[in-house]
């Protein structure tokens, strides 16, 4: 079942099983063997790098760092693997780069030597003082009937941070199964018709 790098709860990870699967018998660490190990070793089935050396943790608002194998391609000097991160605040770049760089090293003295080792660390955008998040919280208890709402973290790459102040409403509902990024995204007729309410309400709030 696939699921959004930002969500990987929502899915099966085929990558991660397939390995978990192939853990029947031992492999030998030529470069195919190896690739199961270091999946088997490294990540395995779970979702929060909690095999992954130190670089396990959580934030109260943005929740877990997620950690998720997502290709594996056959190249002609060996085998690619790309594994997604998805991080909150709570640690600096330099520190998750050091501690991602310090698992690898190990496995690398157990197992075999990687090539073309790529570690990109981004940080995580929260924005705190948007003046307009209390007039999307009122749009949203108005038009939903939810009390007291409050926002909420996603992990994923909001367009939102591209401009200033910004932050991204909808369309996903609470409680309800997100069906953006999948092999058969769609919107609701219901969902999109309440969006736009909510969005026409919005605007005219704010341009009072």
């Amino acid at each position: 079942m696939s699921a959004h790098s930002s969500k990987p709860e929502d899915g099966v990870n085929a990558v991660a099983m397939l390995a978990d699967a192939l853990a029947v018998r031992p492999w030998a660490n030529t470069t195919a063997g190896g690739v199961v190990n270091f999946l088997n070793e490294l990540l395995g089935t779970g979702l929060y790098g909690e095999k992954f050396g130190s670089i396990a943790y959580r934030d109260g608002f943005m929740g877990p760092m997620t950690v998720a194998p997502t290709v594996i391609r056959q190249k002609d000097d060996g085998i690619e693997v790309s594994v997604n991160l998805r991080r909150p605040q709570g640690k600096s770049a330099q520190q998750l780069t050091n501690e991602v760089n310090a698992a690898l090293a190990g496995w690398q003295e157990r197992n075999l030597p990687l090539a073309n080792i790529s570690v990109r660390t981004g940080e995580p955008w929260l924005r705190r003082d948007a003046p307009q998040v209390p007039v999307l919280m009122n749009v949203f208890s108005y038009f939903t009937g939810v009390k007291d709402p409050k926002p909420v973290a996603i992990g994923g790459g909001t367009n939102s941070r591209l401009f200033p102040n910004a932050v991204s409403f909808g369309p996903g509902m609470p409680g309800e199964v997100y069906t953006g990024h999948s092999e058969h995204e769609f919107i609701t007729l219901k969902q999109l018709l309440l969006n736009l309410q909510m969005y026409t309400a919005v605007l005219a709030e704010l341009a009072k």
